[in-house]
């Protein structure tokens, strides 16, 4: 395994990592790959096709000592699944988080300097297994939650993630909802948003009494999970569940102080039922979910796995949310293989077989533009472009895709410090050896005399920028 304990950083990534969407690049440009990888074509420790100009190198899998693995003599898989980093507070990004999608798995903790995996969490919480683990999130008051992607699921706060294995303090937090977890985000306002994994699953909103800016470490009652909350449903008609674009509503499945409405089941005992009870709207086995800023408004982007109902092939979509009139927000499809365009050929993406399929997770660079990871095998993860029409993408390029047998892609999450840098997992591959990949891009840098003209004289990194050269970052 690659030594990591000083983190190299191209240095015009430095540079660029203080700008908003940087003056310097507003997208990350590759050759989009015209096919799918050949399953087994490639070594298990470089398992993905990629672009030119992209490297992959294994991290970790789980192999090392004391990381859990499923079955009696833990030789199974240990299903990595999402992936997330310490995003603010000391050292930030030093650490890698990531879940075990199995019951009895927990949580992983990777740090970058040691370049050492630790089990943070494994077994059970209140006499009851960790349970099909899924999303990962660093919240904005500095905790991790970790959702179980099962019917009436907990959502499982850790207060302390940068301490030690055996003091980490992990509480289950019934208030948000149960629901099959995946995606989860929060907006400027604090409220948090997600979905319910289900093939007639709906997308829900907290609202929280709890405040973030009122949050004490010290004392966890004061979370905005551990307050009462109102929640609701997103609902466009309740005379058709399966119309799932256009002016929507937030219907609300109990009271602003978290009591249950009558003839309403109470959401923080199974927010499926609830939202079923509302004629919610079913958006098709809703998986991931973030949230973005784009031309000044606020998109809550969501994945839908399975296909719409009475389509062959398959029709897939991401859909987009948008949440400039919380009254009405407004839902476009984002990416459907039917229209969004294939860079590669040209034509909508299903005019070549299908090749756009189960989208699952996704993530957003630090240039605002939206990433799709297949649930496939082969499974394919494909950038998308912006389009002039709000909400929608204009077009779609196959960025990587995975050669290991019997294997999905998860978890894709683009570092904090550096763009050119991205994380994924290799998750139940058939050789039974899961592992985070970690891709890595090296951009020509300009000359200073070009970095002048762009950046308007800003200074220069000792004055003496050159192409390619590199710069060593290391945390305290």
């Amino acid at each position: 395994m690659k030594n990591l304990r000083t983190l190299a950083l191209c240095a015009g990534c430095v540079v660029l990592s203080g700008l908003s969407a940087t003056s310097a690049q507003a997208t990350i440009d590759f050759t989009p790959l015209p096919s799918s990888a050949t399953v087994g074509s490639l070594s298990a420790d470089q398992p993905f096709l990629l672009p030119s100009g992209w490297t992959q190198q294994t991290l970790f899998t789980n192999q090392e000592n004391g990381l859990w693995r499923a079955g009696a003599n833990r030789n199974g898989n240990s299903n990595f699944d999402m992936i997330v980093q310490n995003e603010t507070g000391p050292n930030a990004g030093r650490y890698l988080f990531t879940v075990n999608e199995s019951t009895g798995g927990g949580l992983v903790r990777y740090d970058r300097v040691t370049d050492t995996p630790v089990q943070l969490l494994e077994g059970s919480l209140n006499g009851t297994s960790y349970r099909s683990l899924d999303p990962v999130r660093w919240t904005p008051w500095g905790t991790i939650v970790i959702g179980e992607e099962v019917s009436n699921g907990r959502l499982i706060e850790i207060t302390n993630p940068l301490a030690a294995p055996g003091s980490i303090v992990a509480i289950d937090r019934p208030n948000i909802g149960r629901t099959s977890w995946e995606g989860l985000a929060w907006d400027a306002q604090g409220n948090a948003y997600y979905q319910d994994e289900d093939n007639n699953g709906g997308i829900y909103k907290f609202v929280p009494s709890n405040s973030a800016a009122d949050y004490d470490p010290n004392d966890p009652s004061t979370s905005p999970l551990a307050g009462k909350g109102q929640i609701f449903a997103l609902r466009i008609n309740s005379g058709n569940t399966e119309q799932r674009e256009g002016v929507a509503e937030w219907v609300a499945l109990n009271n602003p102080d978290g009591t249950p409405i009558p003839g309403i089941t109470d959401p923080t005992v199974n927010a499926r039922q609830a939202a079923d009870q509302v004629s919610a709207t079913n958006y098709r086995r809703p998986e991931d979910m973030h949230l973005v800023i784009r031309d000044g408004k606020e998109y809550l982007v969501v994945a839908a796995t399975t296909a719409d109902n009475g389509t062959s092939p398959g029709r897939h979509h991401v859909y987009s949310i948008d949440l400039s009139n919380p009254n009405a927000p407004q839902v476009r499809s984002f990416v459907d293989d039917y229209v969004t365009i294939d860079q590669a050929t040209g034509l909508p993406v299903d005019a070549s077989s299908n090749i756009f399929a189960n989208p699952d997770n996704i993530a957003f660079d630090q240039f605002g533009d939206m990433w799709i990871v297949e649930d496939n095998e082969p499974g394919d993860i494909w950038k998308t472009t912006w389009s002039g029409n709000p909400g929608v993408a204009a077009t779609i390029a196959r960025f990587a895709s995975l050669a290991s047998p019997g294997a999905e892609p998860t978890g894709l999450y683009f570092d904090i410090n550096n763009p050119y840098i991205a994380y994924v997992n290799v998750q139940h591959p058939s050789d039974g050896v899961d592992r985070m990949i970690q891709f890595t891009f090296t951009p020509q840098v300009p000359e200073p005399a070009t970095w002048a003209m762009m950046i308007g004289g800003l200074a220069m990194v000792g004055g003496t920028l050159r192409r390619r050269r590199r710069v060593n970052i290391s945390f305290a």
